[in-house]
């Protein structure tokens, strides 16, 4: 009968020694991406000089007070030194100062509508999806020689590669439009489930500097009804526009609790109808347990479609870091600033001095 030899302590010493590379490997993996992020951390953020010894405002409504903890918990440097090395189509070195606004959200909920009202402003960067997993959204920049990237490649990059894609396309587009903003831009980028994976998202969420996320989250009924028809029809035409609206009234469309029918069905439409609830939920909650409320801008459909979204508006540009709020100015800042400049060209305009320099009354005595 023969005897297996027990492990001994040379085995031991021979398993530890095959470790020691493979760790230090690992170890100098996540150094290089620590250094890569900090070094667009290493210029300090011109929110160091504002001056903050006030006392905290009291507040009429929850959001206002999470809006406001937003604006002012946010004190990672700005990415001064992401593009460092841009220039003007002059020539001319521009150093850029970015602030980035995420919107975490799903198709059909109005995530188009919002940035589109943020991007009233000529230094607002209306970036789309350009984390989307196709590689399409920063297909302009100097990544990869401004070549699209893969969907296998762009799953495996890590936070660093992904903030160094927003470099490269902050710099393309600054050169390239040779906007005035005093070096200053806010980026806007939508976050839907499907572009990266989940730790993709939660590095970018957790790790990216001088970051304002945006939550916007529709009710799910009417989600489910607007992507039925977007999925079955093709339209994909924004919620508010007529056509799409008649065709959500005029369409017999099976009510949510029936999901679970498309299961049993082929193809992408049915894939997609019928994990709609769970990536619904799964999304909103995996987001929720990233970021507590204080690090997030809760935002509702209707915030965005009523009152022409003047709330969802305000909330956001309340949201920004101090800096950066000049660049979308809440609603009632902008109407303070209108009005005032209205006055005051219109108590020095000439035609009113002039209006009765020739005038006499009807006895011909000058007036």
């Amino acid at each position: 009968m023969t005897m297996k030899k027990p492990y001994t302590a040379t085995s031991m010493g021979k398993l530890f020694l095959m470790l020691i590379p493979i760790c230090a490997l690992r170890y100098y993996a996540l150094l290089k991406e620590s250094l890569l992020i900090s070094s667009f951390e290493t210029i300090p953020s011109t929110a160091d000089s504002v001056d903050t010894s006030f006392t905290q405002p009291s507040f009429t409504s929850v959001r206002d007070e999470i809006a406001y903890k937003q604006s002012t918990s946010i004190t990672d440097p700005s990415l001064t030194s992401l593009t460092a090395t841009a220039t003007n189509t002059n020539g001319t070195p521009q150093t850029l100062e970015v602030a980035i606004v995420i919107l975490m959200s799903m198709q059909r909920s109005s995530s188009t509508t919002l940035l589109t009202l943020l991007d009233n402003s000529p230094c607002f960067l209306h970036f789309d999806e350009f984390y989307n997993n196709d590689g399409r959204g920063w297909g302009n920049g100097a990544l990869n020689g401004g070549q699209f990237i893969k969907k296998a490649k762009v799953l495996k990059m890590t936070q660093a590669q992904l903030l160094k894609a927003l470099r490269s396309e902050v710099e393309s587009v600054a050169r390239k439009e040779n906007k005035e903003c005093g070096g200053r831009y806010v980026v806007g980028v939508k976050m839907f489930p499907f572009f990266l994976k989940n730790n993709q998202h939660k590095g970018i969420l957790t790790n990216f500097p001088n970051l304002t996320t945006v939550v916007l989250e529709r009710n799910m009924e009417d989600r489910w009804k607007s992507k039925y028809v977007a999925e079955t029809t093709g339209d994909w035409k924004h919620e508010g526009q007529q056509e799409h609206k008649d065709k959500i009234a005029n369409m017999d469309i099976p009510p949510l609790k029936d999901y679970r029918a498309f299961c049993k069905q082929k193809g992408k439409v049915a894939f997609m109808l019928c994990h709609f609830p769970d990536e619904h939920i799964q999304w909103y909650r995996f987001i929720r347990n990233t970021l507590s409320e204080d690090k997030r801008v809760e935002v509702s459909f209707l915030d965005v479609v009523l009152n022409n979204g003047t709330d969802a508006y305000n909330m956001v540009a309340r949201a920004l870091p101090v800096p950066y709020q000049h660049i979308i100015p809440s609603i009632e800042a902008l109407s303070v600033d209108t009005a005032a400049s209205k006055q005051s060209t219109s108590i020095k305009d000439p035609s009113l001095t002039s209006l009765t320099a020739t005038a006499t009354n009807t006895n011909g005595t000058p007036q």
